[in-house]
């Protein structure tokens, strides 16, 4: 199993990986327009930050220095 697999399965449930497969997104709480966007998943509160070319969980640290206005946690 590749380590980006292995990260995904650490920080992610099993609703909001499918959820992201089948194109239903977890609760979006950056605006719309910027480069990059954030998402939480509403039952296991991962962030998921989603660029132009891919979408991946996250750590709450590396979605508070991208989004500090939005993670205060």
């Amino acid at each position: 199993m590749g380590k980006e697999i292995q990260h995904v399965r650490e920080l992610a449930c099993i609703v909001c990986r499918e959820g992201w497969m089948r194109g239903e997104r977890p609760e979006l709480l950056s605006p719309l327009g910027g480069p990059n966007l954030l998402y939480r998943c509403v039952l296991c509160r991962t962030y998921w930050i989603m660029t132009e070319r891919y979408a991946a969980p996250i750590s709450i640290d590396q979605a508070r220095d991208a989004f500090p206005a939005l993670v205060t946690e």
